[in-house]
């Protein structure tokens, strides 16, 4: 590995981060598609252990994604429950409120379309 900067690495995104400075020797500033300006280690970066700032963990990056036959409008952590939930469209064009994100990502059945 390398003991010092690397300039290269300037402008080049590694998942949902973009290195933008050079901190100090091995540790650069990346901005996360979500806007958030974090400092990190680029190795993590460039073996693909670290794809974001740590909002994919919140499912902020999730909304606007496709999955399975929903698009995502909205996800939150519901503290009560201690899960992930959205609001979501059906392709058929039924919206869906304060769905569990987990019926989504297993393809449970929720919309009574056939697509």
């Amino acid at each position: 590995m390398r003991k010092h900067p690397d300039k290269n690495f300037i402008g080049k995104k590694f998942g949902n981060l973009e290195v933008i400075a050079i901190y100090k020797k091995d540790i650069y500033i990346f901005k996360c598609k979500c806007g958030s300006i974090i400092q990190r280690k680029i190795y993590p970066c460039i073996s693909g252990k670290r794809k974001s700032c740590g909002c994919a963990t919140d499912n902020t990056c999730l909304i606007g994604k496709k999955i399975n036959n929903f698009r995502i409008i909205d996800a939150f952590y519901n503290k009560k429950y201690k899960q992930f939930y959205c609001h979501c469209i059906c392709f058929c064009g039924k919206k869906f409120e304060n769905i569990p994100l987990f019926k989504i990502k297993e393809n449970i059945k929720i919309c009574s379309c056939k697509k």
